[in-house]
């Protein structure tokens, strides 16, 4: 058996046992898995390419499964009117002081909804974890960033040991729902008009037209809403920068997949996310 034969079988062997204990399995987890055997194997050539992958499961008759998604309706009147205004909206502000914020949910316990099987077998997975937390993030056209907002449940989670709340590298917020709040939204955003009157700054901040988003008075920080049901196409932030931030989250996700996977070998897929 050669090299790359060994280490299709390895990986495939890995697939199987992934399926079985119910885990989400990804082209990059396959990937990932593929290289740490090829270290291991000692072929240093072996790049577990998108070709490679394509070859492994067309080899093991091994098929994707994908859900959808939703998408919303926008007037392309809105659309128009808003955009011929930006410039006089933004007039008096340099790039570097017109600054974007907008929040996401994260099901931090929670993998894809779609993985690789076999073809012919059963695709059922297990129970879908709900556990999430809410991420805002802020940052500048010059891509200045902003501390990250963090809304949890507990008001200091377990996780957190003895780390004081007031050291994170994020804000933290906590509430029933962990979804922002206009009282949370409030307190940010004086805290950010005191970080700007420190530094001498009047800064533009656009953010959605939300209930959560309540229109208050500040001395160094304008806010401006974007029209209402308009998201989709006006967010800077949905226009991959959030994205990015959880596809940065998920990568660690698979890696923690892995090391878990290898370290107790009865864990399944939802038992390992808990962990």
């Amino acid at each position: 058996m050669t090299g790359n034969e060994e280490l299709n079988e390895l990986v495939y062997k890995w697939f199987m046992d992934a399926c079985a204990r119910l885990v989400t399995v990804s082209g990059p987890l396959i990937q990932t898995k593929a290289k740490k055997y090829a270290e291991e194997l000692g072929l240093t050539e072996f790049k577990a390419s998108n070709g490679w992958l394509e070859s492994f499961l067309t080899r093991h008759n091994i098929v994707f499964k994908k859900q959808g998604g939703e998408r919303g309706e926008v007037n392309p009147t809105t659309v128009a009117k808003w955009l011929d205004q930006i410039p006089s909206l933004c007039e008096g502000y340099s790039p570097e002081d017109i600054f974007n914020m907008d929040e996401t949910g994260l099901f931090y316990r929670e993998s894809s909804r779609s993985t690789f099987y076999t073809k012919g077998e059963d695709c059922a997975g297990g129970k879908r974890a709900k556990e999430r937390i809410t991420v805002a993030l802020c940052a500048s056209m010059t891509g200045e960033k902003l501390k990250p907002v963090v809304i949890g449940k507990a008001r200091k989670p377990r996780c957190f040991g003895s780390i004081s709340v007031d050291k994170l590298p994020v804000k933290y917020y906590s509430n029933k729902t962990a979804w922002m709040h206009s009282w949370c939204f409030e307190d940010w955003v004086k805290s950010l008009d005191q970080k700007m009157r420190a530094a001498n700054r009047h800064i533009l901040l656009f953010v959605d037209n939300a209930p959560v988003h309540p229109n208050i008075t500040l001395r160094n920080v304008k806010l401006l809403f974007f029209p209402k049901n308009c998201t989709s196409v006006f967010q800077p932030m949905d226009a991959g920068i959030i994205q990015t931030l959880k596809l940065k989250y998920r990568k660690r996700q698979l890696a923690h997949v892995l090391s878990e996977m290898d370290r107790n070998s009865s864990q399944t897929g939802p038992e390992i996310l808990k962990v």
